[in-house]
């Protein structure tokens, strides 16, 4: 388990009782928390695409597999619900001279019973005002499906849940309402869910935890109710868990101590109350300079993606896990890189050729995640990097590793 677990409180103090703060309605810049337990979240996903990518990659038989009319059909039913398109995103959708896989944040597969389907549909970040279509359900083959950082309102639809092989789902930062469907527990194969930042009521469905492979639940900044789940215990694979800035109450589950891979709890500003379960470890930033936050942060990122842990006996006061990593970048990068995000994929159709590319993308992006973690760990404080700096690289680092691998029909989350 990786050190330390960041839980996000107001007090110290083992009795809770967090006020519910008022809602605002400006929406919070995704770079302007200066805290390190804000950049955790994106360091899973990344380190999920990364995992996605290799022996997870594979879809199993599904039987005779619909034409891509249907896909076709979803997608523009999709765009009829959207009311306004301020950057023409969706311009081409529709277009008789644009091959649909070849529209706006559409990606198809390229080989077996995906080619052709649409396999991932990102569309974030593009100001589109409406509602998500429940038809999004009848794209067969989707894994990912991004519509964060929109102006889209309306309920979740609850046909979400017909999607077999969906891995992450990210409708964060929107105007969504009405409840989270239970529905999305079908979705068997999801490690990723973010619905924070909407408007998101009733209480958190204790169905989710028959998620087995989820790594992350983003659900903070909605007006969600009643108590924490305690069946949320059973997702031994979470490390990332936001349930912050809603209006829960009762208290803290005893059975999140049983999440021997969390890293990351934020359950903030809320009406919980009660004994903080023994076996929960937290830390606050409050008193912890910014130049901390970022080293600690940066060493954090070398630990996850080396496999290496800052106290192995190799290391000393001399030559710590910065200088063992710095010194092997470039040319050396594969020796220090976590060998496990390096697994060859177990699609025995993949080309050799496709295989060497795949694994030329993950060292690249890697390698420029460790040079994150340098810039943050720096020795002396006016060196290291910002954390809003930080987090743009790794964003940066996870859309070009989306892109390229849903450019060979592998979408990696």
């Amino acid at each position: 388990m990786l050190n330390p677990l960041y839980i996000t409180m107001q007090s110290r103090k083992a009795h809770l009782c967090l006020p519910e703060p008022e809602r605002s309605e400006q929406k919070q810049p995704a770079f302007g928390r200066n805290m390190v337990g804000a950049g955790l979240p994106v360091l899973v996903s990344l380190l999920l695409a990364l995992a996605a990518s290799t022996g997870s990659a594979h879809i199993p038989h599904a039987g005779t597999a619909a034409s891509n009319s249907s896909d076709h059909s979803a997608l523009l039913s999709f765009k009829a619900l959207i009311r306004d398109d301020p950057l023409q995103a969706l311009g081409s959708w529709g277009n008789r001279s644009t091959p649909m896989c070849q529209w706006h944040g559409v990606a198809c597969g390229r080989r077996g019973r995906r080619r052709g389907r649409v396999v991932a549909l990102d569309l974030g970040d593009l100001n589109l005002l409406g509602a998500v279509s429940a038809s999004v359900a009848n794209l067969t083959f989707l894994r990912r499906l991004r519509l964060a950082g929109n102006r889209l309102n309306g309920a979740v639809p609850s046909a979400l849940g017909h999607l077999r092989y969906l891995k992450r789902l990210n409708l964060s930062d929107n105007s969504l309402d009405g409840a989270i469907p239970p529905s999305l527990s079908r979705c068997r194969q999801l490690d990723s869910i973010s619905l924070g930042y909407n408007r998101l009521k009733g209480k958190i469905p204790r169905e989710l935890a028959a998620l087995p492979n989820l790594g992350l639940l983003e659900l903070g900044r909605n007006e969600l109710q009643g108590e924490i789940p305690h069946e949320l215990g059973s997702l031994h694979n979470l490390v990332v868990l936001d349930l912050g800035h809603n209006k829960l109450g009762g208290t803290i589950p005893a059975e999140i101590s049983n999440l021997v891979n969390l890293e990351y709890v934020d359950i903030s500003n809320n009406k919980l109350t009660g004994e903080i379960p023994p076996g929960i470890e937290y830390g606050l930033g409050n008193q912890v300079s910014i130049h901390g936050d970022v080293y600690s942060y940066g060493i954090l990122l070398l630990e996850m993606f080396s496999g290496k842990r800052p106290t192995e006996s190799r290391f000393g006061e001399s030559f710590g896990l910065h200088k063992y990593v710095q010194m092997a970048l470039p040319e050396r990068a594969a020796e220090v890189i976590d060998r496990d995000l390096l697994a060859e994929t177990e699609d025995g159709k993949e080309s050799s050729s496709n295989s060497n590319s795949n694994m030329d993308l993950r060292i690249a992006c890697i390698t420029s995640v460790l040079r994150t973690g340098i810039s943050c760990s720096q020795e002396t404080p006016t060196d290291r990097i910002q954390i809003g700096g930080a987090l743009k690289e790794l964003l940066a680092i996870r859309d070009r590793f989306d892109k390229e691998m849903c450019a060979e029909g592998e979408p990696a989350n």
